[in-house]
């Protein structure tokens, strides 16, 4: 469920077709954790810039739940203040920007 959320938030900005999950529920583990991690990719539309990107995947599926945009409007009614930066969901790599949820 989670991937699929991913996969309709790419949609947004991402041209038809494009996206696609080259890893679905792999194991990665390490010395004290093990995490199940999916990688969904998709080719940005050309006049789409990297702050609509962003926009258009965070806050991440697996930590605010689905649907998101209902989750998002519950949490914001029951909860005091706002969580802010979290789960460790948005990095550098190789020069790139990546999306990570774990």
């Amino acid at each position: 469920m989670i991937v699929d959320l991913l996969r309709n938030d790419l949609g947004c900005v991402c041209e038809p077709g494009s996206i696609h999950v080259p890893r679905l529920m792999d194991v990665e583990s390490y010395a004290t954790v093990h995490l199940m991690v999916s990688t969904i990719r998709g080719k940005k539309q050309p006049k789409i810039s990297p702050i609509d990107c962003v926009r258009a995947a965070f806050p991440g599926g697996s930590m605010i739940g689905a649907p998101k945009l209902r989750s998002m409007e519950l949490l914001d009614a029951i909860e005091n203040s706002s969580r802010g930066i979290y789960s460790g969901s948005i990095g550098r790599r190789r020069g790139y920007c990546c999306f990570v949820e774990s």
